[in-house]
């Protein structure tokens, strides 16, 4: 426990100010949202309804599920979150629901037409198709080269001497969490530190990498201090307690059946 504090009104001032714009913010924001969903149930097209909400009508593709156009290009710009997903879902010709984004934005999305998925012909993507066969390739080797210099370490030999003897270089890490942080290296990747917390002193782990794979080898364990654990303990209790929260409120709204009037919501708000 700790004794209460009292903080000036000046400590706190920008704090209240940051949290004022950024609810004023959101609360525009789906104001807005309802609005345009408003006209839209109106039976009016997607462009009058931006009209009426001062926005313009933002035309994309054709692209594919992965964001990419038909030149082979990524798109630039798409919303976060759902957006794709959402896109490759919608059934053509009609304006979706406003869905929220990420960084607590909406769109609302209509699909003009869909493009039949078809084979490109051999000539286009000759040259593509021979690159990637080459990059499998190339790949393929370095993870055998990888599976080996692994296997050498684990029949007792150092990682250091292996990648002498490979000409590779070798980077020693900072001790680091189950997070990954206080590595100090690109080379310690999220796959790579989950291997690692599973090894002991001496074994090693590889992983891939865009442009190849790393090895690891485990030189040290630094026991975990008594107030980590704690904050670590606080931190997934109230995890497990707003899951919980969350669970139960999902489960009365499937029993009662809530139903949210928003024209009610914004007449009062």
């Amino acid at each position: 426990f700790q004794e209460e504090q009292t903080r000036s009104f000046e400590d706190v001032r920008a704090d209240i100010e940051r949290d004022l714009k950024s609810s004023r913010v959101g609360d525009m924001v789906q104001r807005l949202a309802n609005d345009i969903e408003d006209v839209l149930a109106r039976g009016d097209p997607l462009e009058e309804a931006a009209r009426s909400a001062g926005l313009e009508v933002r035309r994309v593709g054709p692209l594919d599920i992965s964001g990419v156009d038909a030149d082979g290009n990524r798109v630039a710009d798409l919303p976060d979150g759902e957006f794709l997903n959402a896109a490759f879902a919608a059934d053509p010709g009609t304006a979706g629901r406003p869905i929220e984004t990420d960084d607590g934005g909406y769109f609302i999305l209509r699909v003009d037409g869909v493009v039949p998925s078809a084979l490109q012909p051999l000539a286009e993507v000759r040259d593509a198709v021979t690159a990637a066969w080459s990059r499998e390739r190339r790949r393929d080797a370095a993870r055998e080269r990888a599976l080996e210099i692994v296997q050498s370490v684990e029949s007792g030999a150092q990682l250091a001497t292996v990648a002498e003897r490979e000409g590779l270089s070798v980077t020693e890490t900072e001790p680091l969490d189950r997070r990954g942080r206080g590595a100090q290296s690109d080379l310690v990747t999220p796959p790579l530190v989950s291997d690692i917390f599973r090894l002991q002193i001496g074994q090693a782990a590889m992983a891939e990498m865009p442009d190849g794979y790393v090895v690891a080898q485990l030189k040290r364990i630094v026991p975990a201090d008594t107030d980590t654990i704690d904050q670590l303990a606080t931190v997934v209790g109230d995890g497990m307690v707003s899951d919980i929260i969350i669970q139960f409120n999902n489960a009365l709204r499937r029993e009662f059946g809530v139903k949210v009037d928003r024209s009610v919501i914004n007449r009062l708000f």
